[in-house]
């Protein structure tokens, strides 16, 4: 597999940007996954390597060994967004010379002797846009009364994920990136022989590091270096987004079950989570319907997990004509049905096909 990154000045103010990108993209169909990595909000060295080693992490979302060819472009910037916000990051990412489907962000404080990083996801309303939407679990039903397309997508577009810690030396350890990123003769190599800011082509991406070619024809390993020796959210639930929005979906869902493993995850997280495991489970053909179950058992009032749970029991259904699956479908729908207007088209058309199928009206699409 072949990738390429290459240093670029973004007109909106990005001083460096990095894109990395498959050289599959421009296969027919193909359509790149676009991710904006500002850098942090906090003291500039200090924020700029923060930012670098998170790119660097989410570079490693794509070492896995189910990674398909589908093409991804990853853009950095040296500057800062002008707030550390939601509403900032979406205006980040939606300039035209960006385009960016996903913000990955965050802010630095100094706290004793090291540093507390406080970071974020933010999926743009570009993502939304996009001509293939991994993100929907699709479900089309034909009835006697015709056609319906319940499909659904997560409106989740915000993600407060968990504080970490980093040590004052960490300029140190991994150099301020100050003259670009270090080429080394060897993955275990401590001594950089060149640092570029120019094109970069990736001729193998591995946990740790990366075999790549520059324009000058020179070739060497990046480091990829952690952000932590414990486990982290940014890197498991980030690297689940961008597998899922891919379309990896092998790779997402062991991403996702490592972020499930956190014993003390926000409780919107985790639920959204489950919901993510089940959509990337039902893409590869399987049941994502234990997973919806977690997901409404966490909050039995979310209207989100309250769709994909009554959706999940319809699907299973038409697959399996087990008749205990339409008994649950109409207990969840009596539970859950003040979450919905009584003029929810989807809520209706939901209740139109279970009908359909108690009838054995519908086909197998």
């Amino acid at each position: 597999m072949r990738w390429k990154m290459n240093f670029r000045r973004a007109s909106f103010g990005l001083a460096l940007a990095t894109v990395l990108t498959a050289t599959a993209f421009v296969q027919a169909g193909a359509e790149p996954l676009r991710i904006l990595i500002p850098a942090f909000k906090g003291e500039p060295v200090i924020s700029r390597v923060i930012s670098m080693t998170v790119y660097f992490n989410m570079i490693k979302a794509l070492s896995g060994p189910n990674t398909a060819e589908r093409g991804i472009w990853i853009l950095y910037g040296e500057e800062d967004m002008q707030h550390a916000s939601h509403k900032s990051a979406e205006a980040a990412a939606s300039w035209p010379s960006v385009s960016a489907d996903i913000a990955i962000w965050g802010k630095t404080t100094r706290v004793g002797k090291g540093f507390v990083v406080e970071p974020f996801i933010t999926l743009s309303s570009i993502s939304q846009k996009r001509r293939v939407r991994p993100d929907k679990l699709k479900a089309v039903f034909s009835t006697a009364e015709g056609r319906y397309d319940l499909s659904i997508a997560s409106p989740v577009r915000f993600f407060d994920l968990e504080p970490f810690a980093v040590s004052a030396d960490i300029t140190e350890r991994y150099g301020d990136y100050a003259d670009g990123i270090a080429i080394y003769d060897s993955e275990t190599a401590t001594t950089p022989k060149a640092h570029t800011r120019d094109v970069v082509h990736f001729l193998e991406i591995r946990r740790n590091a990366a075999r790549i070619r520059d324009s000058h024809n020179r070739e060497g390993w990046i480091h990829l270096p952690e952000l932590s020796r414990d486990n982290l959210t940014i890197v498991s639930f980030g690297h689940g987004m961008i597998q899922f929005l891919r379309g990896d979906w092998k790779d997402a869902i062991a991403s996702f079950t490592d972020v499930n493993k956190f014993t003390d995850l926000p409780n919107a997280l985790r639920i959204d989570t489950n919901l993510y495991l089940g959509i990337s489970r039902y893409n590869l053909g399987q049941s994502g319907l234990a997973d919806f179950r977690r997901a409404m058992a966490l909050n039995a009032y979310d209207r989100n997990a309250a769709r994909f749970l009554l959706l999940g029991y319809l699907l299973d259904y038409r697959r399996s004509h087990n008749s205990a699956l339409l008994k649950s479908f109409d207990e969840t729908m009596k539970r859950t049905r003040i979450l919905f207007a009584k003029d929810n088209r989807w809520f209706q058309n939901l209740q139109q096909v279970a009908r359909e199928l108690r009838l054995g009206g519908t086909d197998n699409q």
